[in-house]
């Protein structure tokens, strides 16, 4: 069977997704995004490597915000049980090294982390973040409880905005032992 972006089926339950030094660019960012929003399966996401720049990453972003953790619980008593529990937590953990992004995009994934609460991991290894992105990055990080790893390696943040980051993360890690 052969798939590309645009038709993905949505129905496919996987819980991970590797395209990786594809080249998929925007467009194809686009596509994964709005796959994404239907998304009820899918924990991990690699697109490293693929020239997304800021506008990728704001289709990205925006399918983030509608990521959410589901939970249903059915109460009723049979045979001594007294409930079922359902749970269902989407997206944890997206690679988005070595594309493009620049401070615009980190921006917009500021904006998502701020309402996100099921990543745990985003990885923005070797884009264009500069000083104003790290920024946003960081007062984004006030708010959301859930992001425990951030990796901004090889961007142009200044060393007082990693420091500040860093120790943002590894506050929330003590609390959490």
């Amino acid at each position: 069977m052969s798939l590309s972006l645009h038709t993905l089926p949505v129905e496919l339950t996987f819980t991970t997704f590797e395209i990786h030094w594809y080249q998929i660019g925007d467009k194809g960012a686009k596509h994964l995004a709005n796959t994404l929003q239907r998304n009820e399966t899918l924990t991990t996401l690699n697109l490293y490597g693929n020239g997304i720049s800021d506008e990728g990453a704001q289709y990205l972003a925006n399918a983030l915000q509608r990521n959410k953790v589901t939970q249903l619980v059915v109460l009723f008593s049979l045979c001594s049980h007294p409930f079922i529990h359902y749970f269902s937590q989407t997206l944890t953990t997206l690679y988005l090294g070595e594309n493009r992004i620049g401070n615009e995009g980190a921006k917009q994934f500021a904006n998502a982390l701020q309402q996100n609460q099921t990543l745990t991991y985003l990885n923005l290894y070797g884009n264009n973040i500069g000083d104003e992105g790290g920024e946003y990055l960081a007062n984004a990080l006030q708010r959301n409880k859930t992001l425990t790893e951030l990796d901004l390696i090889s961007n142009q943040i200044g060393d007082n905005i990693l420091r500040r980051i860093n120790e943002i993360l590894q506050n929330r890690a003590r609390l959490k032992r």
